[in-house]
């Protein structure tokens, strides 16, 4: 099943930013550095206050000046300027001009580096992706 939608047009500039923060994250991190991208999580700063890390939706509501707002469990929701709180995939989805599948895509939890540039080309190219896409199995 594929979604069917209004035309979106995708912010590629900024889904390009994402992927090289990502990357340079990543980078750190074999290097034995802390590293802020984490796909797993939509973000999470620990007790101390000496550490975020999240995912590119978290990133791009954070770039937009947000906060992220605790959770019971986890963190899925950030202060945005001006006090409204949203949902952190929904937020960035929107925000990056992406269709529901195409961000579902994007922000899965499973997504390594090399997931992450194979979507952010397919969605360059135009495509949507039915719901629950798994970039591993193309």
């Amino acid at each position: 099943m594929t979604e069917t939608t209004t035309e979106r047009t995708p912010d590629l500039a900024a889904l390009e930013e994402l992927y090289a923060w990502a990357a340079s994250q990543q980078e750190l991190e074999l290097r034995g550095l802390p590293s802020e991208w984490d796909q797993s999580v939509w973000g999470r700063t620990d007790s101390k206050g000496c550490g975020t890390a999240c995912c590119i939706a978290g990133r791009q509501a954070l770039l937009d000046g947000g906060q992220f707002v605790p959770g019971r469990w986890s963190v899925t929701a950030a202060r945005m300027p001006g006090g409204r709180v949203v949902d952190i995939s929904e937020y960035a989805g929107n925000r990056l001009g992406l269709t529901e599948t195409q961000a579902e895509a994007l922000f899965s939890e499973d997504n390594s580096l090399t997931d992450l540039r194979k979507i952010i080309d397919r969605i360059a190219e135009g495509e949507t992706f039915p719901y629950g896409y798994d970039p591993q199995e193309d």
